[in-house]
């Protein structure tokens, strides 16, 4: 048991560093905001919780007149201001862009467990009680709803032309991204970058099914119990067995940019990023392109490989948004 869990905790280490938004050396990533460009904060509900978001929208867009917009998703262990450069690089460049914070991260509020049990309601259906939040705990699951919830937002912005909403995800959410191409035909256009897609498999499978067993018969708490010290959040196994965003990318009909680090050292792109470009080139219709940024491994994406994958995702972007 003790070397079952051992090799589970290299293995999910590995996992988190991959997933993680790390900033390693010298970033060519620029700390201002360009002067065509202006950030509002933003509120977006998701079953009942407030997320944390910011709109980046260019100057001087013509009243009246609709314009593509980007809804942008975080990695493992990141926030909405992880995507800063990003996000105004694309705004720059006309579109209008959202960033935000998955529930339970950052500022973004996130699920409660009540500590006392149900109490007495009254006629409004309201009642004061302690509560506990869950913070930090990666569910796809819930990801998937946030990022919906997104794409709701997005398209009551006024001047968001809904024919035009383009979806540009990073690590963690780069599968997010697929998966959500795959089932809201709102997007039109995907991009992935060095999209981590990985499911759990043997061992980690027995363990994630025992977790979801431990969870219904005992409560939250046991999501918890895989808490790696030092390492930001929680793996929610129970809930990673039933996300899958390869299996989907047979279903993706939006064209899709895939990118993936020269050196990805913590994951075989051959399991995610190119058998997705695989499965959807397959298809015979989709555009779909794949490309590996030169002399970088996973998390210099953000810095060292920044200027290439930024201006290859605009690119696409330009091509079919």
């Amino acid at each position: 048991m003790h070397k079952m869990r051992r090799n589970l905790i290299c293995t999910i280490a590995l996992l988190i560093e991959l997933l993680a938004v790390s900033v390693v050396g010298a970033s060519p990533r620029p700390d201002q905001l360009p002067d065509n460009v202006e950030v509002r904060q933003v509120t977006i509900w998701s079953e009942g919780s407030r997320l944390d978001g910011d709109l980046y929208m260019p100057r001087g867009l013509e009243s009246g007149e609709k314009y593509p917009a980007i809804v942008m998703s975080h990695g493992w262990g990141g926030t909405k201001k992880k995507l800063q450069a990003e996000a105004a690089k694309f705004a720059a460049a006309g579109y209008i862009t959202l960033t935000f914070t998955y529930r339970g991260w950052g500022d973004s509020e996130g699920k409660m467990v009540l500590l006392d049990g149900m109490p007495e309601l009254d006629e409004s259906n309201e009642a004061t009680v302690k509560v506990r939040f869950i913070r930090e705990l990666v569910d796809p699951m819930d990801w998937i709803q946030d990022y919906r919830a997104a794409l709701d937002y997005i398209e009551g912005e006024p001047q968001v032309d809904t024919n035009r909403i383009g979806a540009w995800g990073t690590s963690y959410g780069g599968g997010i991204v697929v998966w959500s191409a795959a089932n809201d035909d709102r997007i039109a256009v995907a991009v992935s970058q060095v999209g981590a897609m990985l499911v759990p498999t043997g061992k980690m499978m027995t363990l994630a099914k025992q977790r979801a067993t431990d969870i219904a018969r005992g409560g939250i708490d046991h999501a918890f119990q895989d808490k790696i010290e030092a390492l930001k959040g929680t793996p929610n196994y129970a809930k990673m067995i039933q996300y899958d965003a390869v299996s989907m990318a047979s279903r993706v009909k939006a064209p899709t940019l895939l990118m993936d680090a020269e050196y990805e050292q913590l994951f075989d792109p051959r399991d995610a990023g190119q058998r997705v470009f695989q499965t959807i080139r397959s298809h015979g219709t989709t555009p779909v392109r794949y490309e590996v940024i030169p002399g970088i491994k996973h998390w210099e994406v953000y810095t060292k490989g920044f200027t290439q994958g930024t201006d290859l995702a605009l690119e696409w972007f330009d091509k079919y948004l």
